[in-house]
């Protein structure tokens, strides 16, 4: 592929992302400021304030069931008090019907699950939520790449039926489109170990050609590892406040395209992520992609000749025990002693 074609394509790739970006921020957009604009109210209705989540429980609530306990015993005691006050100031503030308590359930229940669902932080406020996803040019790229890679973290997911159609449409078109590319910037990366390997063994002397490529490709390898697994897990352990382990955890299981959900970046409350950081996210998913291909291709390759070399050795000792048996499938040594026994005269 020549220069100026490669050229085109990688902007019409990038162009196809930006397009799916900009289409699902507008059929999605008007979705989630509605969930969101819920949970605020739900979240100020209960009087949560902006810090809420992060103090510390009462030292008295062990667990949860001592803490339904302590919620039954405070209701006893405040339809007590309000039994016998004689004075208003002395009734109780908070007193819900059994119909208005179901109600109230109901209803933080519903907004609760439909934000886990579409990606928000149940624990959102106003002043201390989740990132936009469906309202922000990186929130919806970063939809769109997991899309086209297949990743499907599942932390997001349009909620209307016109987004839902689109993305299968979307899709159904970028996929083929993105595997193109990633293979694009794969035989890239192959052309780098192609000419060190060709530079390594035009100056060594002493090795084997094949031992020469062996070593290749385990540098190769090595700096590759170190490029798109090692190194990213780093970053992201700084930017997500993950451990190491963590956010090598999320590095093979995005790149190898597993990708489960259970950690995701850019979703912390009340964190505004850098542009760059979101820029490197994306260029790291692609690039990273395309190594680990490689390497999965050669695996495969390997394993393949080791099992064609097992079946041709089975069926090397499979012929050679064939040229050792008779024709009728018994061996020299007992078609020799048949013959003699039928050459000895009948006894009886």
């Amino acid at each position: 592929m020549g220069k100026c074609v490669t050229a085109i394509f990688i902007l019409v790739f990038l162009a196809y992302n930006l397009l799916g970006a900009g289409i699902f921020m507008l059929l999605e957009e008007s979705e989630e400021k509605q969930l969101r604009d819920d949970l605020f109210k739900v979240a100020e209705a209960l009087g949560y304030g902006p810090d809420y989540c992060s103090k510390e429980p009462p030292a008295n609530v062990a667990n949860t069931t001592f803490g339904f306990h302590a919620i039954e015993d405070i209701v006893k005691e405040r339809l007590t008090n309000l039994s016998t006050a004689s004075r208003e100031e002395n009734m109780s503030k908070i007193v819900l019907t059994e119909r208005e308590l179901r109600a109230l359930v109901c209803r933080i229940t519903d907004v609760t699950e439909k934000a886990v669902k579409h990606g928000l932080d149940p624990h959102s406020t106003r002043n201390n939520s989740s990132p936009i996803d469906w309202g922000s040019l990186s929130g919806t790229l970063h939809f769109c790449m997991t899309v086209l890679t297949t990743i499907g973290y599942g932390h997001i997911s349009p909620s209307s039926e016109a987004g839902r159609v689109f993305c299968v449409v979307y899709g159904f078109f970028g996929v083929p489109l993105t595997i193109a590319f990633v293979s694009l910037l794969g035989e890239g990366m192959r052309g780098i170990h192609d000419r060190a390997a060709a530079a390594a063994l035009r100056g060594n002397h002493r090795w084997g050609p094949d031992a020469t490529r062996r070593a290749i490709g385990a540098l190769f390898i090595g700096l590759g590892s170190l490029l798109f697994i090692f190194v990213p897990s780093v970053i992201f352990s700084i930017g997500e406040g993950w451990s190491y382990v963590e956010s090598l955890y999320y590095t093979f299981v995005t790149l190898s395209t597993i990708g489960f959900g259970d950690y995701v970046t850019g979703r912390q409350r009340g964190v505004k992520y850098h542009h760059a950081y979101q820029g490197f996210k994306g260029s790291w998913l692609y690039s990273g992609l395309a190594f680990v291909a490689l390497v999965f291709f050669a695996m495969t390759q390997a394993v393949n000749e080791a099992r064609k070399r097992m079946e041709k050795r089975i069926e090397t000792r499979r012929v050679q025990s064939t040229r050792v048996a008779g024709p009728s499938g018994e061996s020299k040594g007992s078609s020799r002693i048949q013959k003699e026994n039928t050459a000895m005269p009948s006894v009886g």
